[in-house]
């Protein structure tokens, strides 16, 4: 259980790590790439 909770938190923060990167860039992108990404 240990195990699967530790690859849990892992998976997380990858997550957060590619969704980081994805907003920085769509920051580079124009506003129209932006916008179609958002929703």
């Amino acid at each position: 259980m240990q195990k699967k909770n530790r690859f849990r938190k892992k998976f997380r923060s990858e997550v957060q790590w590619n969704r980081a990167k994805k907003s920085k860039n769509t920051r580079e992108l124009p506003i129209n790439n932006k916008n179609s990404s958002m929703s």
